[in-house]
């Protein structure tokens, strides 16, 4: 296979680079990604077939993972008599094996993309901060949907945080990240991706550090603490307004009332419980959770919220009441083989090279904070959502297969 030439090392480069920065904060930014990385798959097909046999370990499940989610969402498609258009967000898991096919090809420095996450979330939190402070949007969220653009800021804010290396200067750039991933979470009152980013880091302490002791977890706690506080303390925050909310709407449905923000999902989360009883293998069609919401009461007419939702608000919930259980394992291998994936390479890894170990850790914390922040949100529903885990999935996965291949040889980078 003929080494890849200048130009497409380069671009390759700086898609890697720019990937937070076009996702956070450019209008349409997952757009240019995709476009470039289509650009760099059709400059080099010929060499296609011997990168998938090269890598078939890593290409192999990936593709299995992609074509069933499509080969479910076809199926509900004809099944039901849909309109193609219920592919559009499904046919975006194409990406994973096209983003990993061109980190393979052109082998792009990984620190790329721990270098460009803090000016994307920088970039993204002056850009919240203008629009909550001057515009006074309640809940801002830059260009894109506000829930979807949280769950982006939440994951590379743990993404961020393994940076590689144990300096005291890796060590502030890596806390840096979730950091400033919590600041814009604050204002974009995403309680979803907010406990999501929490927990992750919380637990990836112990794993943050080569020397974990007693000192480090107290001194990381005491820090998640003060952030905390802060956010609670400040006048009008809106951590605060949101959680007081939830408490409200809670009571609100124990007496019976659903017509609360946090009613409405647990009224929808039955719905889509009692639609997998009743059609386990089949749903209600891909896309089509809106006729469950449309069938209550009053609906669609009516005004109230719960009767414009066309998703469950959980992704598992979603997938299991829309494709049946098929889908529903569809989308959990979405999740599981890159995440299976990741855990192989921070097992086979460790001790043996520098930066392998991070990337395994990465992955593994960016499916997690995904798998949380899909409690309260449909991956699917949104093409900036879907686009953008599809793409960051391509991206660690090439990486930690060219570093394991490096591994492999015998040349492993110190």
């Amino acid at each position: 296979m003929p080494p890849p030439g200048t130009l497409g090392t380069r671009l390759a480069s700086l898609l890697l680079f720019s990937f937070p920065l076009l996702l956070l904060a450019v209008p349409r930014g997952s757009g240019v990604f995709l476009i470039g990385i289509f650009a760099l798959v059709l400059a080099n097909l010929p060499q296609m077939g011997t990168l998938h046999r090269q890598y078939r370990a890593v290409l192999l499940p990936v593709w299995m993972s992609v074509l069933a989610v499509l080969g479910v969402h076809l199926a509900s498609k004809y099944m039901f008599g849909l309109p193609w258009d219920v592919l559009d967000n499904p046919s975006r898991v194409l990406a994973i094996p096209l983003v990993c096919l061109v980190v393979l090809r052109y082998r792009p420095d990984p620190m790329l993309l721990w270098k460009g996450i803090p000016p994307g979330l920088l970039l993204a939190l002056l850009i919240v901060a203008w629009q909550f402070f001057v515009d006074k949007e309640v809940r801002p969220g830059a260009w894109t949907f506000i829930i979807a653009f949280a769950n982006m800021v939440a994951t590379l804010g743990v993404i961020g945080f393994f940076r590689p290396g144990q300096t005291h200067r890796d060590h502030v750039m890596a806390w840096l990240c979730p950091a400033l991933a919590m600041v814009v979470l604050i204002m974009n009152g995403s309680r979803g991706a907010w406990l999501a980013l929490v927990l992750t880091v919380v637990v990836s302490i112990y794993f943050r550090y080569q020397r974990f002791s007693p000192k480090v977890a107290l001194v990381s706690l005491c820090s998640l603490a003060f952030i905390g506080f802060v956010a609670w303390s400040v006048p009008d925050s809106p951590v605060k307004q949101r959680i007081e909310q939830a408490r409200h709407d809670v009571a609100q449905f124990q007496q019976g009332n659903v017509d609360t923000s946090l009613g409405e999902r647990l009224r929808i989360f039955q719905l889509a419980v009692n639609e997998v009883r009743q059609h386990p293998l089949t749903g209600v069609g891909s896309g089509e959770f809106g006729r469950l919401t449309d069938a209550l009461p009053g609906c669609p007419g009516d005004q109230k919220e719960i009767c414009t939702l066309k998703h469950a608000h959980n992704d598992l919930l979603d997938a299991a009441a829309t494709t049946g259980l098929p889908g529903l394992a569809a989308f959990l291998s979405l999740l599981l083989v890159p995440g299976f994936i990741f855990f192989g390479v921070l097992r086979t890894t460790c001790g043996r090279d520098a930066m392998a170990p991070y990337l395994g850790k990465a992955g593994m914390g960016a499916v997690v904070a995904t798998l949380i922040c899909g409690f309260s949100q449909v991956t699917m529903a949104h093409q900036a959502n879907i686009a953008f885990y599809a793409s960051l999935m391509g991206l660690l996965l090439g990486l930690a297969a060219v570093r394991m291949h490096t591994l492999a040889q015998g040349t492993p980078e110190q």
